[in-house]
């Protein structure tokens, strides 16, 4: 038979010609080991380590604020916090039994009252020395933020005036 076979006698095909398994032996033992070594997770490499503690960002009410009237406390950190210390290092003052029920949004924590805060009352919110981040980086100082229900914050003073105990 002619190499060349026709089916059509003005479009003659080639006949087929013997192929190997891989034409270059040589490319393909370099492709193998290239995928091989390539792909192997490793964790970031450097960077010191995180020693820095939280910090307050904002908080509303801010410190000094009057006139308080919502049932929600915002507090927003400068880094993800640890839940179960917020809890341990949230103090109100003065002690009136709210108790408060804590959402999380990222780095920001709302505390919410069943209940209204009582009316012109100077209010303490203090996060002490027990909160800390998720890598267990403890605040150096309390915050305290002052804040009233009414038209002005109590400074805890006592005004006396002594009159002469001679007379």
């Amino acid at each position: 038979m002619n190499p060349t076979t026709t089916t059509c006698p003005s479009h003659p095909r080639p006949a087929p010609r013997p192929t190997a398994a891989f034409p270059h032996p040589l490319l393909f033992t370099t492709l193998i080991l290239t995928a091989l070594s390539c792909a192997t997770p490793v964790g970031p490499q450097g960077g010191p380590p995180d020693r820095t503690p939280p910090a307050l960002i904002r908080s509303i009410p801010a410190d000094g604020a009057t006139r308080f009237t919502s049932r929600t406390i915002t507090l927003e950190f400068s880094e993800y916090i640890n839940r179960a210390a917020l809890s341990k290092a949230l103090r109100i003052e003065p002690d009136l039994n709210l108790r408060p029920e804590i959402d999380w949004k990222r780095t920001t924590a709302e505390l919410r009252f069943s209940q209204p805060l009582p009316d012109n009352t100077t209010l303490i919110l203090t996060l002490g020395t027990d909160l800390t981040d998720m890598r267990s980086n403890a605040l150096d100082t309390p915050i305290q933020i002052a804040f009233s229900t009414g038209d002005r914050i109590d400074e805890g003073r006592i005004n006396v005036r002594v009159a002469d105990a001679a007379s």
